[in-house]
């Protein structure tokens, strides 16, 4: 089973579930946040992270996890795959600085702007 595990407080995660959500054609994907029962029960080491941690057998953190997630939700999403060539202390620093940035990137969501979760959701989402 393959795992994104993200920070449900943060806005761009959130944006990034729902896009994986949206596109996702990998029935095997699931997705959870760092403080669920399964996160807890499985990989008790995240608890309390925040950043994307893509599980499968082993875990992938930063850019390498986001790469590895699109790879996995979707055929259309293996170019991605080509950042892997470029050395991950690049890509974390990006990935760092756009994490650093978020809330410039997505702004700060109120209850109205996080829409109740769709039956696809819920199907993803590991308690």
């Amino acid at each position: 089973m393959k795992v994104i595990v993200f920070d449900g407080d943060c806005t761009l995660c959130n944006r990034m579930v729902r896009f994986v959500v949206k596109w996702n054609r990998n029935p095997e994907l699931k997705i959870t946040d760092f403080n669920s029962a399964w996160t807890k029960a499985n990989v008790p080491e995240l608890v309390g992270r925040k950043s994307v941690i893509f599980v499968d057998q082993d875990y992938y953190k930063h850019s390498t996890a986001v790469i590895r997630a699109l790879d996995a939700m979707h055929h259309h999403m293996i170019p991605f795959k080509l950042l892997l060539w470029i050395p991950d202390v690049i890509r974390d620093d990006v990935y760092k600085w756009v994490a650093r940035n978020r809330r410039r990137f997505a702004g700060n969501a109120s209850a109205e702007d996080c829409p109740m979760p769709s039956e696809k959701f819920k199907k993803m989402y590991l308690e």
